[in-house]
């Protein structure tokens, strides 16, 4: 009797299921984590605080989960109840290998500490989404324990518990950026939906890009997200930039390389991509790599095409999860002089990558536009280990099956990654745009700031192509294009004196439409309203435009002005004069307008003045 099409998928699932080697917690061995300095300040700023809410924002690789733990121990050892937010399952597994080596006798693991996902490849500790059950738990007598991702966390809320939780740690909680308190990732910033005494707000960046979307054939550019405000995550009690965590050796530097090979001989674009990887390897003295493509499939291809080359003295491939990997030992073992060894791995982050703080550069063999996995990916750049001077993230460009039209269009999730991280390199990016958009009215071009060329490097790819591409690729960034338009708009202003842009302009004019829509809808970042406010742009034109003729008639004087009048300028003032006569004659104008008109002896019945 054959097995049947839907008999062999079930029974393929069911292998590749039980294929997965789960994590025994107990088998761990303990370790304690020796606090850096950084770590020992945030930990303080954030237990002093008596705030209800506030933020501590560390780069990636700067070991937040570490200060988490330490949050989580002072109130655990008091018989209290933490609750704890992940962006994903894999956090949530390294979390707990934290929280255990650290302290094995912290808790009963088995009833005091309970997951709230769909799956968990951790055997030791109990995992639900039932909120019956998260009930039940949280009930118990002892300190309760509650590792949840921020999707999960209506499983804790549709639990209506009893009691609030003590401390709520919310890591990577700029997923929740810009949250309008709908949205499933918003629900653990809600008392009405998770009580909480203390909430504390952790992040590599407190500012995000989207990737942009399209709304009837039109891009959104609006897609910049931030924690600013203070009464949904609170104040800021520790932070540490990106060049203090270099300076006081928290992270290592991460260059990025943007790199092509010519074609050549290649057979097919995997042998192009490896021969990428060599190449980087040999003009920077990379010697240990870890390598992400999409699929296992394409995994496997890469790491045959990377033996091919003989280049690597150990071209290994690991399995999904497999926290045993024999491939660790190799990696492990020293290498001899000019030796390089490379891991090929679909995944990020799972079991094992710990131990491989170690590499000199990570390289996305495949576009990668995933966010998460991309902060992951620079976080595993910029760990400092012995020796190490400078993390690297590779990728291709100009690949020869390359179908999008900006053959450089790798560098965009890879360059906005990098300025969530570093906020200086945002800073001085948005003042090279505006500038850019100033210039450009005027046919001229801003070079791109130094530190983003310090950055964000090209191999092999020639000056004049690298500088349109790099370009490209930081416009092609949702909300960044804003400060373009900004630059157009003080241009605006040097030309005619103020910022009131009429809606039919083609370049600003829908732009300035929307700033004041999304003002009105209080939708519009505080830093953007500020910038806009300091070029003297006005929420009300029409209020605007009114002081203003109003002060051009106030100086040429009532006595002076007919109804011809037009200013040198090109303002009929003669008109306006006329249509505020209407206006009061209709009683459509108000009293504090009728009030300044009168102050300058204004004449309402232009007829009785000319005959006077």
């Amino acid at each position: 009797m054959t097995m049947s099409v839907v008999g062999k998928i079930v029974l393929f699932l069911f292998l590749l299921v039980n294929a997965v080697t789960p994590l025994n917690l107990f088998a761990l061995p303990s370790r304690q984590f020796t606090l850096l300095p950084h770590q020992s300040e945030a930990i303080k700023a954030a237990s002093s605080t008596n705030a209800a809410r506030s933020q501590i924002v560390i780069p990636n690789g700067g070991g937040k989960t570490v200060i988490s733990y330490h949050l989580a121990r002072e109130v655990l050892s008091a018989q209290g109840t933490v609750v704890v937010f992940m962006p994903t399952i894999d956090l949530i597994e390294e979390a707990l290998e934290t929280f255990y080596q650290d302290d094995p006798q912290l808790l009963d693991w088995r009833k005091e500490c309970l997951c709230v996902c769909s799956q968990l490849s951790v055997e030791s500790v109990r995992f639900t989404t039932d909120c019956s059950r998260i009930g039940s738990f949280i009930k118990g007598d002892g300190p309760r324990l509650v590792l949840s991702t921020y999707l999960s966390a209506c499983a804790i809320s549709d639990a209506r518990l009893a009691r609030p939780f003590d401390l709520a740690l919310l890591d990577e909680s700029h997923v929740a950026a810009g949250s309008n308190g709908e949205t499933l990732p918003s629900i653990p910033l809600v008392d009405e939906f998770i009580a909480c005494k203390k909430r504390v707000f952790m992040t590599g960046s407190p500012r995000v890009f989207r990737s942009r979307k399209m709304t009837k054939g039109n891009h959104v550019d609006d897609q910049e997200f931030s924690m600013d405000n203070t009464k949904v995550f609170g104040e800021v009690v520790y932070q540490l930039s990106y060049d203090e965590a270099i300076e006081r050796n928290v992270t290592v530097p991460v260059e990025a390389l943007a790199c092509t090979v010519p074609l050549g001989q290649t057979v097919n674009e995997t042998e192009w991509r490896a021969r990428v990887l060599v190449d980087a390897c040999q003009r920077f003295g990379l010697r240990k790599v870890v390598t992400f493509s999409r699929s296992i499939e394409r995994t496997k291809d890469l790491q045959e095409a990377l033996l091919r080359t003989r280049y690597f003295r150990d071209v290994l491939r690991v399995q999904y999860n497999n926290t045993s990997w024999g491939s660790l030992k190799k990696w492990t073992k020293p290498l001899g002089d000019g030796e390089s060894i490379v891991i090929c791995n679909p995944y990020m982050l799972k079991g094992g990558f710990n131990e491989l703080k170690d590499c000199d550069g990570i390289y996305i063999a495949d576009r990668m536009e995933r966010h998460l996995k991309l902060w992951q990916v620079v976080s595993r750049a910029a760990m400092r280990s012995e020796g190490k001077e400078k993390g690297y993230v590779i990728f291709p460009v100009q690949a020869p099956d390359d179908v999008d039209t900006n053959q450089f269009g790798n560098m965009v999730p890879i360059i906005r990654t990098m300025l969530e991280m570093d906020s200086e390199l945002l800073k001085e990016c948005r003042a090279w745009l505006m500038r850019d958009g100033e210039a450009a009215e005027r046919g001229d071009e801003v070079a791109p700031p130094r530190k983003l060329l310090e950055r964000i490097v090209g191999v092999g790819v020639s000056a004049e192509e690298f500088r349109l591409g790099l370009k490209s690729a930081v416009l092609e960034i949702a909300g960044l294009t804003w400060d373009v338009k900004l630059g157009l708009l003080k241009h605006y202003t040097k030309i005619h004196g103020n910022a009131l842009v009429p809606e039919a302009d083609k370049k600003l004019g829908r732009w300035v439409r929307n700033q004041r829509v999304k003002y009105y809808l209080n939708r519009l970042l505080r830093e953007r309203i500020q910038k806009l406010e300091s070029v003297g742009f006005s929420w009300e034109p029409n209020k605007a435009l009114w002081k203003e003729q109003y002060e051009i008639l106030k100086a040429l004087g009532v006595e002076n002005v007919k109804q011809s009048t037009v200013t040198a300028d090109g303002v009929n003032i003669g008109r306006w004069c006329t249509l505020q006569r209407g206006y009061n004659k209709r009683g459509k104008l108000s009293p504090d307008r009728i009030k300044l008109l009168n102050d300058i002896g204004f004449v309402w019945d232009y007829r009785e003045y000319l005959e006077a």
